[in-house]
């Protein structure tokens, strides 16, 4: 009995032992990866970066200058006519027959064109064109709610673009050049209000904006009369897509504080003050796939990791805010083939949730990349119609066009453009991120293509204004 007695004491005295050892060992856990991951805040302190969601959102602004409330009356106005059974979605420069107005015939285009002259259509219009003369364009939002935050109106922003589109392809059909290139101006200032935004939506939706500026233009040129190019017309939006090819990197990186504060701060603030379950927010942000949502495996993994394990989830905090500071870094030089996979091989393989971001915010270097090639493009298309317009025809190569070697080179090639002069417009494409001459595929390379009608196959048009 007293040997049992001695064998439970020792027993009990060994585990109590055991325990205070693995508490002091989690302690001393805990306090290296505090110290780990406080240390990373430092660094971001001592670079002068936001810290506090105060640092990135938007200043208040007069009410005068704020397009805001005139872009929401657009989407509302926008959201009923796309519900009509016989809405027209026309994208120009689509290779889709069903949505590019050049390839329509004569009584879809007389559709159309009824279409936007409906009166909702037209208010439409004159309001995102009145909101494209403000200067900034400052939503409601409850910043406080991190991911769940309501967007707005931002995500309905390529509808309206679209929408601009169409009523500028229609006008320069016309022979109205000066309102189609107002109209296409008023396309990239749409994008210029959410380019400036610090929510990662915004920045991505106004990158599309602006690409589709781009295609539009081009199809739009196709469709002037012949000769009827005037440069002045089509100088403000060749400086509009200047100005955010300037600014894309600082924008990027703007972008990538914020998503650094509002989206992956917010996660982290509300998991470490046990407020939200990690799996609770992985579910919600639909990180995990379907198969995995019910496991309850992975959702005891999740608890595991919160919980006993916290040191771990304190270490992914650290490694999210490092991969981001890496992030923001390689935003400086964007073009790097090798950034993304050399990035993503950085991140621990235990950090959970920074393994599962990190994918999609690398995405954003090589739109990046290809968004300022493309807004080069266009500057550089614009150009070469101001030298047919003076010369009666394009040059014979890019470089007896007089343009700076910066424009025509091709950042991805560092080559010039590849250039072909047609008999009916013009051929201007980059190799794109794969670096290989895919003879102008649009799903590889990036295009810019101006091809007239022959005066047989233009179209009786009416002198509608829009």
């Amino acid at each position: 009995m007293k040997l049992l007695r001695r064998i439970v004491l020792w027993l009990a005295a060994a585990t109590v032992t055991l325990i205070l050892l693995l508490s002091l060992a989690r302690l001393y856990w805990s306090f290296q990866a505090q110290a780990r991951l406080e240390a990373v805040q430092l660094d971001i302190r001592n670079a002068g970066l936001p810290t506090t969601t105060a640092e990135i959102l938007p200043a208040n602004i007069p009410e005068q200058d704020n397009a805001a409330p005139l872009l929401e009356q657009a989407v509302a106005l926008l959201k009923a006519l796309k519900e009509r059974d016989d809405f027209i979605d026309a994208v120009p420069g689509s290779s889709s027959p069903e949505r590019s107005p050049d390839l329509f015939d004569a009584e879809r285009l007389a559709a159309l064109r009824a279409q936007m002259a409906l009166p909702e259509a037209q208010q439409a219009l004159s309001l995102l064109r009145e909101a494209s003369a403000r200067r900034y364009a400052v939503f409601s939002r409850d910043y406080s709610q991190g991911l769940a935050m309501d967007l707005g109106p931002v995500t309905n922003f390529l509808d309206c673009s679209r929408f601009l589109g169409t009523a500028a392809w229609l006008s320069a059909q016309d022979g109205q050049t000066k309102a189609a290139a107002e109209d296409l101006n008023a396309i990239s200032r749409l994008a210029d209000f959410v380019l400036t935004g610090p929510v990662l939506i915004d920045w991505l939706v106004g990158l599309a904006i602006d690409l589709q500026s781009v295609t539009m233009t081009a199809a739009a040129l196709s469709a002037m009369p012949e000769d009827s190019f005037k440069a002045q017309e089509w100088s403000t939006l060749a400086a509009q897509w200047e100005q955010h090819g300037a600014k894309a990197t600082r924008g990027l990186q703007r972008v990538i504080d914020g998503e650094r504060i509002l989206a992956g701060g917010w996660i982290f603030d509300r998991v470490l003050r046990n407020q939200e379950s990690l799996a609770e927010v992985i579910t919600s942000i639909n990180l995990d796939s379907d198969e995995n949502r019910d496991n309850r495996g992975m959702r005891l993994t999740f608890w595991c990791y919160q919980h006993p394990f916290r040191p771990l989830l304190i270490d992914d905090h650290a490694a999210y805010l490092r991969f981001m500071l890496a992030l923001r870094q390689a935003a400086s030089d964007p073009l790097r083939p090798e950034t993304s996979s050399e990035l993503n091989a950085d991140i621990p393989r235990t950090a959970i949730f920074t393994r599962l971001a990190a994918p999609g915010l690398e995405g954003i270097l090589e739109r990046t990349a290809e968004y300022r090639v493309l807004l080069q493009l266009g500057q550089t298309g614009l150009a070469l119609e101001d030298f047919r317009a003076q010369n009666g025809s394009y040059p014979l190569t890019l470089e007896k066009s007089g343009l700076s070697r910066e424009m025509i080179e091709d950042s991805f090639s560092e080559q010039p453009f590849v250039y072909r002069p047609t008999e009916r417009g013009v051929l201007l494409y980059s190799l794109g991120r794969n670096r290989i001459d895919d003879q102008a595929d649009p799903r590889k390379d990036l295009v810019w293509r101006v091809e007239r009608s022959s005066p047989s196959e233009r179209r009786p048009k009416p002198a509608q204004g829009l």
